[in-house]
């Protein structure tokens, strides 16, 4: 019986260890923000941009990004617009 205990705590662990290494960071969000974005856009960008879901706030930050050039991955968009959402826009869902 204790071993089938152990097997489950550790999958478990697995998962919820899987599974937040994936969650968006606003922590990382905020500084990729202030130190490649902020410089372009005002310090609410919520005022200057029409954009009304986080679909669209993710390509606009893929868009930014690829003009820019800057070497960014999923995780990194995805951090960022976690960021603006919960700091700026309120969107209703994470999509």
């Amino acid at each position: 019986m204790k071993y089938w205990v152990r097997i489950t705590c550790a999958c478990l662990l697995i998962f919820f260890a899987l599974n937040s290494a994936n969650a968006a960071n606003i922590v990382d969000g905020e500084i990729l923000y202030k130190e490649s974005c902020i410089e372009c856009h005002e310090a609410n960008p919520s005022e200057e941009m029409l954009i009304f879901s986080m679909k669209k706030l993710k390509n606009k930050i893929y868009g930014c990004a690829g003009q820019l050039n800057l070497p960014w991955n999923d995780q990194d968009v995805d951090d960022t617009a976690e960021y603006l959402d919960v700091k700026f826009f309120h969107f209703d869902e994470w999509e």
